[in-house]
């Protein structure tokens, strides 16, 4: 079985996922995905139900973000 080699880490390291924030007047936890985008609301802030939906939408937000572009040098064939 051929070794396979890792990449090289990424120069350019990929951006935070939007902070979870507390709406003051309805006690609220949302998130804007721009400062222009309207808020994205998870339920009632501190609650277990709130913690998850806010994971789940900052694992999808990690898989959407574009890869980073590998130089062609640094890529690798693999003989099967």
């Amino acid at each position: 079985m051929p070794t396979v080699l890792p990449l090289p880490p990424s120069p350019v390291a990929s951006p935070p996922a939007p902070r979870l924030q507390v709406h003051k007047a309805t006690g609220q936890a949302f998130v804007r995905t721009r400062r222009d985008a309207k808020p994205l609301y998870f339920g009632r802030h501190g609650t277990p139900e709130t913690a998850a939906r806010y994971a789940r939408f900052v694992i999808e937000w990690q898989a959407n973000l574009p890869l980073p572009e590998v130089p062609a040098e640094q890529l690798l064939v693999v003989e099967l």
